[in-house]
């Protein structure tokens, strides 16, 4: 059997859909080491003297970083981890593609649009638009990109073998997710 399916799981879904929160999760209950794809992307920008203000600048100075470094950059530095991994905003197809045919178990976490804007706007410096309108129109605008190589969310979201829906509280979110390791023998 193939270890690396034992160990490594991706986290995709939209803005405020509840990521950082699911990896906090799985580190704290499981030990899971956590990768942060915005982590690459900051380090990036700062080495290169970027400015990072909107999510579009994140998904402009991600290309970037995957043309400067190699289009598979991101997964290769996933694939050096050891033990139990969670990759907390993957959402480059590619990428995913790629992960999962090392074994990869994709979690897409979901919730209405008026719940993740709420959330995405009480966390300083995700966004700098002040509408939910404003929002919405980011996600439709990224969903046009078909390039596998690019950030494309709405993709993302569709290659994931399991779903939660995270609008509920926190516990029946931890429950899904505890029983979606345990049904994948994680």
């Amino acid at each position: 059997m193939n270890m690396f399916k034992k160990r490594l799981v991706l986290l995709v879904g939209q803005p405020g859909s509840g990521k950082s929160s699911m990896a906090k999760y799985l580190a704290e209950k499981y030990g899971f080491t956590i990768i942060l794809v915005s982590d690459l992307i900051r380090d990036y920008a700062k080495e290169k003297g970027y400015k990072l203000k909107s999510r579009q600048d994140y998904i402009d100075i991600h290309t970037l970083l995957l043309r400067d470094k190699g289009k598979f950059f991101i997964t290769e530095r996933v694939m050096e981890q050891e033990g139990l991994v969670c990759v907390d905003g993957i959402r480059v197809p590619a990428h995913i593609e790629k992960l999962k045919q090392q074994g990869a178990l994709v979690i897409g976490l979901t919730a209405p649009i008026s719940v993740r804007f709420e959330r995405a706007t009480k966390r300083a410096g995700l966004l700098d638009k002040k509408t939910l309108l404003d929002f919405e129109l980011e996600e439709i605008n990224e969903a046009k990109n078909l390039d596998l190589f690019v950030q494309n969310t709405n993709t993302a979201l569709l290659m994931a073998s399991e779903y939660v829906e995270t609008a509920g509280s926190t516990r029946s979110v931890e429950k899904l997710i505890d029983e979606i390791l345990t049904n994948h023998r994680i």
